[in-house]
C-alpha cells in the first residue's frame, strides 16, 4: 500500500449490550451467593486465592494450614461452584 491510499478496517465493537451487561450481573450475582454458602473453610481459600491473589503458601500461612490443604479445599470449592452452574 502506497503512502496516501486510505485503509479501510473494521475495528471489532467489543462493547457489551444493555442485556448482556444484565446478563452478566445476574451471573456474577448468582456466583458471589453460590461462594457465600460454601462452607468457611473452603470459602476462605477460594477467596484467598482467587479473589486476594496470595499464592498457595501465602493462603496456607493465613490460614495456618498446610499448602496440600490449600490444595485440596480449592479444588473441592471450584468442584462444588462447577457442580452447581453446570447444566445438568
Amino acid at each position: 500500500m502506497a503512502c496516501g491510499d486510505a485503509a479501510t478496517t473494521t475495528v471489532p465493537d467489543d462493547r457489551s449490550g444493555p442485556e448482556t451487561v444484565a446478563g452478566d450481573r445476574a451471573a456474577l450475582d448468582a456466583l458471589r451467593r453460590e461462594i457465600a454458602h460454601l462452607p468457611a473453610k473452603l470459602r476462605d481459600v477460594l477467596v484467598l486465592r482467587a479473589t486476594e491473589g496470595l499464592s498457595q503458601a501465602e493462603t496456607a500461612d493465613a490460614l495456618d494450614i498446610t499448602a496440600k490443604a490449600v490444595e485440596t479445599r480449592l479444588a473441592r470449592a471450584r468442584a462444588r461452584l462447577t457442580q452447581k452452574f453446570t447444566p445438568e
